[in-house]
């Protein structure tokens, strides 16, 4: 193993880490929504959603923001990582998504600093302070992963497990399923999201879309509730 691959993947690990100081935790990604409208009984639902999730939505739009950023990081190309940003603000029809996404990747990007003096990372956070463009968090992710040596399918397989993880721990808080169940399940939906990976990176930034209508309600109406757990 050489030293280079060696410390791409522990940018990985580390990037990945549930610990990152971004807030990942706070984020249900609509199951806290879906919960409260009676339609995430059960573990057995919840394999269903997460499919629907990684397949609609996740892999037609930020695994391929994570892979167009991480190329145009590449071409030194700022024009995409900023057309990105417009076209997945877009895209993310729910409040709560937009406001998430935008909020993650701007924390992600002001912890970038303490991780790299990358000259690309630097122009991006110079045009975001100037309000230039929509700093998403798979935007953010491909241009960090870029910058620490990782490569485009593991930096996309990465964030397609983060959210993931991230999904599955927010079902373990609410309820949904116990803790030998989550694991099943993460480890059940490894091939959807590799599959997803493929196929994200055989898309344009012309086919980024997102079909996720009962999440995308339930955000919706979470933004109303009386009582929330989770900001999305």
């Amino acid at each position: 193993m050489t030293y280079q691959f060696a410390e791409g993947l522990l940018a990985l690990l580390q990037l990945t880490d549930a610990s990152a100081p971004i807030g990942g935790y706070a984020q249900s990604h609509g199951l806290e929504g879906l919960t409260q409208l009676g339609g995430l009984p059960d573990g057995v639902v919840l394999r269903d959603v997460l499919d629907s999730l990684v397949k609609h939505s996740l892999c037609t739009a930020d695994l391929v923001g994570v892979v167009q950023a991480h190329r145009a990081a590449v071409a030194n190309d700022m024009d995409t990582l900023l057309v990105l940003g417009t076209i997945l603000s877009a895209q993310k029809v729910a409040r709560e998504a937009r406001e998430s996404s935008v909020g993650l990747g701007n924390r992600l990007l002001s912890n970038a600093a303490n991780l790299t003096d990358a000259a690309m990372l630097e122009s991006y956070r110079s045009l975001a302070r100037l309000n230039r463009g929509q700093v998403h968090h798979c935007v953010v992710f491909g241009l960090l992963t870029q910058a620490l040596g990782v490569a485009e399918e593991p930096a996309a397989l990465g964030f397609g497990y983060t959210i993931l993880a991230g999904a599955v721990s927010a079902a373990l808080r609410l309820g949904v399923l116990g803790q030998s169940e989550a694991q099943v399940v993460m480890k059940d939906a490894w091939p959807t999201v590799a599959g997803a990976v493929a196929r994200a990176r055989t898309l344009r930034l012309g086919d980024i879309s997102s079909f996720a209508p009962m999440l995308e309600i339930a955000m919706m109406r979470h933004e109303r509730a009386y009582s929330r757990l989770f900001s999305s």
